[in-house]
């Protein structure tokens, strides 16, 4: 999809998308949902993970885990500083 489609009138456009790897970046913000690495790892085996940026800057990681054939368990981490920033701008 072309950056075009994701603006809207000027104004700077976000993306969503499925991750299919984990970076440092990633890390940061999902280690502040839990401090437990090991534990971080499973839910994120379990699911699948979407990363949430603003142009280029990532805003928030989202994970869905199929709890049942009709629930889904939805874990979003993010850093209010971060994302306060990216929205004023």
């Amino acid at each position: 999809m072309s950056n075009d489609n994701n603006q809207i009138k000027g104004k700077k456009h976000f993306e969503i998308k499925q991750v299919d790897k984990i970076t440092d970046e990633h890390w940061k913000l999902l280690l502040l949902a839990d401090p437990s690495k090991d534990l971080v790892e499973r839910y994120l085996q379990s699911g699948k993970t979407f990363e949430f940026r603003k142009n280029t800057n990532l805003a928030a990681i989202m994970v869905l885990k199929e709890v049942s054939q009709f629930k889904l368990e939805i874990m979003i981490t993010y850093d209010d500083n971060r994302v306060t920033e990216l929205l004023q701008n």
